[in-house]
């Protein structure tokens, strides 16, 4: 049986993770079905990308195209990668995301699975208000169920919402990299 792994949490995600209600959360949500992602990779993008870390938030809006076990290529990253090469970056298009984390870019998803439920959506907005203690964060959101869920919970002027007809030609990762250098942080190598 596969469970949620609960106790691999980074040390800045500890009071997070370990509060009683966000525990009680995870615990509701380990008891449901779902099949995206893989119970064991639900928490996989904040083990990843170290709270104290994180510069730029992805919220990507189907789970099956968000993950880090992704078996093909989603038309979202297959936009995704289209666009990057527009802005001319070189992205290895394998549909790992793991070295953005590792340069500071929180990656998941709302809903987290693909069988959302109340427990699930009062976690991500707990997540959501986390992430606001940090001003300086970037935000993209995808999809316009996400924007009309988000506009008014991220506390921040540097957002874009993005769907799949506004990706192309956006320059929204060269937008990123500028306002990065401008806060004095390393731009990401996408």
């Amino acid at each position: 049986m596969e469970i949620i792994d609960f106790f691999n949490v980074p040390s800045d995600w500890t009071d997070f993770f370990f509060h009683p209600e966000i525990e009680c959360l995870l615990y509701e949500l380990n008891e449901k079905n779902f099949s995206f992602p893989k119970k064991s990779e639900l928490l996989c993008p904040f083990f990843k990308a170290p709270l104290e870390r994180i510069s730029v938030v992805i919220i990507g809006d189907d789970p099956k195209e968000f993950s880090y076990s992704i078996s093909r290529l989603s038309k979202t990253f297959q936009s995704i990668y289209k666009e990057l090469e527009n802005e001319s970056y070189y992205p290895i298009k394998d549909g790992n995301i793991e070295h953005w984390s590792k340069q500071g870019v929180l990656t998941f998803t709302s809903p987290l699975t693909n069988n959302p439920s109340e427990s699930e959506g009062e976690l991500t907005d707990r997540i959501i208000s986390e992430l606001n203690k940090n001003p300086n964060l970037i935000w993209i959101v995808f999809g316009t169920e996400n924007e009309k869920r988000f506009r008014e919970k991220i506390e921040s002027d540097r957002i874009y919402f993005i769907n799949k007809d506004n990706l192309s030609g956006s320059m929204i990762f060269r937008k990123i990299n500028k306002d990065l250098i401008k806060q004095g942080k390393q731009p990401i190598c996408w």
